[in-house]
């Protein structure tokens, strides 16, 4: 019983904020080309999202993911979370840079935002702060990537 209930739920949750249709290609003022391909597993979108950094899987499953900085990085730890909202993905991220002597010099929180306008053209919102040595730079940036081919 409790199972059953549990699925419910989460049918029921998974489709109160159902994701947008993000698949295509796109090209972007910023990068060469990004190509977003989704799949639909057990009531979830997956996102797999291409571009010219690489190749990156993106459940939106809303749980907080924890990252740190590989070897060469000053990144001293971070999360992650990913979400649909509002007819947008959302991935909200947070996190703090180290600098010499291992002393916190940044320290950042960013969400980032994709949807789609009535052109089916792909919007890039990226919001949020960025803070360096005690100065607290907002960030509101907002670019349009042209579909090219819709899956």
């Amino acid at each position: 019983m409790f199972t059953l209930l549990l699925n419910s739920l989460l049918v029921f949750a998974s489709q109160s904020n159902p994701c947008p249709n993000l698949a295509g290609s796109y090209r972007c003022q910023d990068t060469n080309e990004i190509v977003i391909r989704q799949e639909l597993i057990s009531g979830m979108t997956i996102y797999n999202i291409k571009d010219e950094s690489g190749e990156t899987h993106v459940p939106t499953d809303d749980i907080l993911y924890p990252f740190e900085g590989g070897q060469n990085s000053n990144l001293v730890t971070g999360t992650a979370r990913h979400f649909c909202q509002a007819g947008a993905f959302h991935i909200q991220m947070k996190g703090q840079n180290q600098g010499p002597n291992k002393i916190v010099i940044d320290d950042w929180d960013i969400t980032q935002t994709l949807l789609l306008d009535d052109k089916k053209n792909l919007i890039h919102r990226m919001t949020g702060y960025y803070k360096h040595d005690s100065q607290k730079n907002i960030i509101n940036e907002q670019s349009l990537c042209l579909r090219v081919e819709q899956y």
